[in-house]
This record gives structure tokens, sequence and C-alpha cells, in this order.
């Protein structure tokens, strides 16, 4: 069991780093929330092995808007799939 993955705590620990990339990376109005995930397989006994989210980044500040994203740490695909 060691060998498998959490997809789900992979998601928890990309969340986690939130309040990191708004600190070194934001302002005081700037927001990042996960607005939507998805866990496959989608059963209650299984742990999944897959998490697809999504990032939704905002600020008043329409400069940290128009950002494409690339000062947004990446994390490692393996801990996430």
């Amino acid at each position: 069991m060691e060998m498998r993955s959490d997809a789900f705590a992979g998601l928890a620990e990309a969340a986690a780093m939130i309040p990191t990339v708004i600190r070194d990376n934001g302002g005081e109005q700037s927001r990042v929330t996960i607005g939507k995930a998805r866990l496959a397989p989608d059963h209650p006994h299984t742990i999944p092995g897959k998490a697809v989210f999504n990032l939704v980044i905002r600020d008043v500040d329409e400069e940290k808007n128009a950002r494409d994203g690339s000062h947004v740490p990446q994390a490692d695909r393996a801990d996430i799939d």
C-alpha cells in the first residue's frame, strides 16, 4: 500500500500552497481559490488516482490579472496524478 499515491492528498498539498503563492506573488487584494475539483475514480472506498482541479486567480490590479500564471509554482504531477 505504500506505493499507492493518493491524488486527493496531492490536491490538498497544492491547496496548502495557496497562502504562500499569495504572499510571494500577490498583493492585499489577491485571491486564489480552487474553483472546481474532480477525483477519479469517483468511488467512496477507492483511493483516487487522479485529481483534476483549477485555480482561480484574481486581483483588483489589472496588471496582476494580466500575468500568464507562470509565477505560480508548479506542483509535481507525480504527486497529484
